[in-house]
């Protein structure tokens, strides 16, 4: 994971409009623009209830995020910071989740990827690799 000094700093506008892009992306891929927020700072940010997939996030922090009921599918998530996240119900189907920080992260009831990884979610540091959702590592 990156310092904090050498993230990618984002205004709240800028951030609303990028996921507003992904959407009209997500909906019609000739409208928008997929979103890659990956080595952004989004410390606290609210993404609840979100539909954020196939987004790129790798390295990202997402320390203290609200990302309750968010749909993360496909996203790749890949040395992202998650200590002390909201995830309770958020959708990580097919999501790459290496070396992802879980750190007193609440993540009751969340999905995990394909529901076969016995590390997900147990407040660590996730430093397993896991197959993308092509098949290879």
């Amino acid at each position: 994971m990156r310092s904090m000094s050498s993230l990618n700093y984002i205004s709240k506008e800028s951030l609303e409009n990028t996921l507003h892009q992904h959407m009209l992306w997500l909906d019609d891929p000739t409208r928008g623009k997929p979103a890659d927020l990956s080595d952004t700072n989004l410390f606290g940010s609210d993404f609840r209830s979100k539909k954020m997939r196939n987004i790129l996030m790798r390295g990202a922090n997402l320390q203290g995020a609200n990302l309750e009921g968010a749909d993360l599918t496909g996203a790749d998530l890949m040395s992202a910071n998650f200590r002390g996240a909201k995830l309770e119900k958020t959708n990580f189907t097919m999501a790459t989740i290496a070396s992802v920080n879980f750190s007193g992260a609440d993540m009751r009831g969340a999905n995990p990827s394909r529901g076969t990884s016995p590390w997900f979610g147990r407040s660590k540091v996730c430093t397993k690799p896991r197959a993308n959702r092509w098949g290879s590592v």
